[in-house]
């Protein structure tokens, strides 16, 4: 049987950033789309901005106020609030409204803290699971999970339930006679390295070094082809020890797992796919290829690599060239007039324009509605942001 020609694309590291979710659902939609998507771990974001509501005596002048990078923000209405989280959203951060009581339980009770995020974090991934269930249309890229440390266990759960997207944790998948999936979401994050601010965050699936060699050879003992394993690609969000894909530069460690290192050299599959730390790209183990795409989110910046199955032969390149990376989501200021209604807007019309498939008529609408946007807003840097898009816009056009 002929083996059929596959593309893939495979992205890391979401942490909970709306715009680059949305992003990855229109790279499924779009003319140009792969025939599988794979998300790696982690899916969820771990920054929490407490959004504090506001005493009696002062609610005339303000409804609630949060601290967001380092500013004192006070917010007038509920319209202005709902903008910010909404805003901090693209980012990957979860806005959280509370009472001044409810912060104090966040701020010094550690188990309370985390059962708070978890909260969050779930709630945040039905939202897109719904949001997916309602965009993906009939001949969508076929998309797999792979969940990371960060990701509650429940969503492993809510994934095998949807009929629209796939759990790849803890698997193997044979895509047609051509290569098979290997998903496995487990770690073995050494816990003495983790620093004080960390050292009551949850770690769903960390487990020792030898759990994690013995649990792998139970997976692939299940498998007819366990005794060659070159046609398989990897999907492991933590990386194997003392390669460039583990190796933290600031703190000068290598975090990996060593006896994922063994397990790669015994079983050789032609790529071993990762993320966890974003500083290295590529390396290799013999003949295995390790890649990391690395990850933007807090910039609402995509990247990812391709991976191409053409006649039996597997190509990959990195592709970080987002058309929309000019727009920045690291704003100097967050009051009601940096975070207005035609900012959210503008990065809402974002949202649907995509390095591939983006059509004609889609970069008319757009380049007519950034125009109009650009006579409203009175603020420079927003102006200079709407040309710098409706320039890039142009060249796509032609």
């Amino acid at each position: 049987m002929k083996s059929k020609d596959y593309r893939i694309f495979y992205f890391s590291e979401l942490h909970g950033s709306y715009l680059c979710f949305y992003k990855v659902i229109n790279l499924a939609n779009c003319k140009d789309r792969p025939n599988i998507i794979i998300i790696g771990g982690d899916i969820c974001g771990n920054k929490i901005v407490p959004i504090c509501k506001t005493d009696n005596s002062n609610r005339n002048k303000f409804i609630s106020s949060a601290k967001y990078e380092g500013k004192d923000i006070l917010f007038e209405n509920y319209d202005i609030q709902n903008r910010f989280v909404e805003f901090i959203s693209y980012k990957g951060d979860y806005g959280w409204i509370c009472t001044k009581r409810e912060k104090l339980i966040f701020e010094n009770y550690p188990l309370e803290r985390e059962k708070i995020i978890e909260k969050l974090k779930i709630n945040r991934f039905r939202k897109w699971l719904r949001i997916l269930n309602g965009s993906l249309n009939d001949y969508h890229s076929d998309i797999y999970f792979v969940p990371g440390t960060d990701d509650p266990l429940i969503i492993d759960e809510l994934i095998e339930k949807n009929k629209k997207v796939n759990l790849l944790n803890n698997k193997i998948i044979k895509i047609n006679n051509s290569f098979s999936l290997l998903g496995f979401s487990y770690s073995s994050y050494n816990c003495q390295s983790i620093s004080e601010e960390h050292r009551f965050k949850s770690f769903y699936r960390n487990i020792s070094e030898e759990n994690f060699r013995d649990k792998f050879w139970e997976l692939i003992s299940k498998y007819e082809d366990k005794n060659d394993l070159s046609h398989y690609i990897f999907c492991i969000p933590y990386p194997p020890k003392n390669t460039n894909l583990d190796y933290d530069s600031n703190k000068r460690i290598h975090f990996g797992c060593e006896k994922l290192k063994e397990i790669i050299d015994i079983t050789k599959p032609k790529y071993s796919l990762h993320s966890f730390i974003y500083e290295n790209r590529y390396d290799s183990i013999n003949e295995t290829v390790l890649l990391n795409p690395g990850s933007y989110f807090n910039n609402g910046k995509i990247v990812f690599y391709v991976i191409d199955y053409k006649a039996g032969i597997f190509k990959h390149l990195h592709y970080n060239n987002d058309p929309f990376k000019n727009i920045n989501l690291q704003r100097e200021d967050y009051n009601s007039n940096s975070i207005n209604k035609n900012y959210v807007d503008l990065i809402r019309y974002i949202i649907d324009i995509i390095p591939f498939g983006a059509t004609f008529v889609k970069i008319e609408r757009l380049i007519k509605h950034l125009i109009k946007m650009k006579n409203e807003t009175i603020l420079i840097e927003q102006k200079n942001e709407i040309n710098n898009l409706i320039n890039r816009l142009l060249k796509n056009k032609k």
